[in-house]
């Protein structure tokens, strides 16, 4: 597979647009939980069924729901392979969207129809769009190291789902979910469905974007040192006498050899102006530097800093990547769209995202996930409730950019109220 981008195999507007908008709903309504859950959560009781449903909601409903829209528009255009088509993935859409609508209010109550219509829902939504991105043939240029951490991450989302399916059975007849399996669960899916695939996809924006020369020295231990967090990690948590200290080790190392990647992008970036895209997307490897650093002191010094940990990748490292990437790449999809439809007065990039916006969105996102991180660290429920709402209003705001956004491609002519952004 070579480098280089094949825009011309990029998917209609139409497949990755209700991926992508449909993971900020979920998103906004997974912050107006964290801020109504926040004692909850300073209490240390995230055992509690109304915290671990709001934590399914932004893994499932906005992590997972928009790496799914964003690989359908990456694949094609890395590997230079058809599309999948549109109603296919609507119709996973569908199932994947029914699946996160049903499946976390089961574990919020502990209904058993719920878990098991909504289980079955997530599990045939995933393996639909598995067998979706191997039908494209991601497989079969697995070459490029950015790739194959795509391909590993996916392969993890498989085992996610399988362990995931199990898991939810034995809450649906009241039976005890083994603690080892919860391990499993959390290193398969963060570690390596999201970290994997977040990191691929990654190595191919940042040069892009930044923009930088594009080089992946250390992306082969990444991988190699990811492989073996996985599986030591599994082994951890199913041999009581496998030291625990191995798998994050490995993970540690992982994360520090991209981050050595990372660090080299930004030295050697050709756009020393700062916009909002630099400011989330480099804020977000700091989130994962805080994640590396709070897992490390909760093996170190046995107190119990994984729920920070957790929440420094979902919210520190996923979304804000996530939110930082979209202001590069969505508005490129939407004038790709525009230009592909035959329309030559299709906006500009700039004017579909002006970057006064972006900046604007991206401050209340950076000053939110600042303020729900620290309010877990130092236990302030306040704290985590002012931020939360701040992230949501980040969000509110991103919202309503994007879909002005899909209305300027529609129709060329609408603008920003009284062109206050342009």
């Amino acid at each position: 597979m070579s480098s280089r981008i094949h825009t011309e195999q990029a998917p209609t507007l139409d497949t990755p647009w209700p991926f992508l908008g449909m993971a900020q709903l979920f998103a906004l309504t997974g912050l107006v939980l964290l801020a109504f859950h926040a004692r909850l959560i300073v209490r240390n009781l995230v055992g509690d069924p109304a915290v671990v449903s709001m934590v399914h909601l932004f893994t499932l409903g906005t992590i997972t729901m928009a790496m799914m829209g964003a690989l359908y528009q990456w694949v094609p255009v890395v590997s230079g392979s058809s599309p999948v088509p549109a109603r296919k993935a609507h119709l996973q859409f569908v199932l994947f969207t029914l699946g996160v609508l049903v499946f976390v209010p089961g574990i919020a109550t502990g209904s058993t129809p719920l878990l098991v219509i909504g289980g079955l829902a997530l599990e045939s939504g995933i393996g639909l769009f598995l067998y979706n991105i191997a039908s494209i043939g991601l497989l079969r240029r697995v070459r490029l190291p950015d790739t194959a951490l795509v391909a590993t991450g996916l392969a993890a989302l498989a085992g996610t789902a399988i362990l995931g399916g199990l898991m939810a059975a034995r809450l649906a007849t009241r039976a005890v979910v083994p603690a080892s399996w919860l391990s499993v669960h959390l290193i398969l899916g963060l570690g390596g469905f999201a970290g994997f695939v977040l990191a691929g996809v990654s190595y191919r924006l940042l040069p892009m974007f930044l923009p930088a020369p594009s080089h992946r020295p250390r992306a082969g231990w990444v991988l190699g040192l990811g492989l073996a967090a996985l599986v030591t990690g599994v082994l951890e948590a199913e041999v009581p006498s496998f030291p625990a200290a191995i798998p994050l080790l490995a993970l540690m190392g992982a994360g520090l050899f991209y981050l050595l990647d990372v660090s080299q992008y930004w030295r050697e970036r050709r756009r020393r102006t700062p916009d909002g895209l630099l400011l989330l997307v480099g804020a977000s490897h700091l989130g994962l530097v805080a994640a590396l650093i709070t897992s490390g002191l909760a093996l170190a010094t046995g107190q119990d800093l994984w729920p920070a940990a957790i929440a420094c990748s979902v919210l520190g490292w996923y979304l804000l990547a996530w939110l930082g990437f979209s202001q590069r790449i969505l508005p490129f999809i939407g004038w790709l769209h525009g230009m592909r439809a035959g329309r030559r007065d299709t906006p500009h990039v700039t004017v579909l995202w002006p970057p006064l916006f972006g900046w604007a969105m991206s401050i209340g996102a950076l000053a939110g996930t600042g303020g729900v991180l620290a309010g877990i660290l130092i236990h302030l429920t306040w704290l985590i409730q002012v931020g939360a709402l701040l992230l949501a209003g980040s969000i509110v705001w991103f919202h309503a950019g994007y879909w002005r956004m899909f209305a300027q491609v529609r129709h060329p002519k609408v603008g920003w109220p009284g062109g206050r952004f342009r």
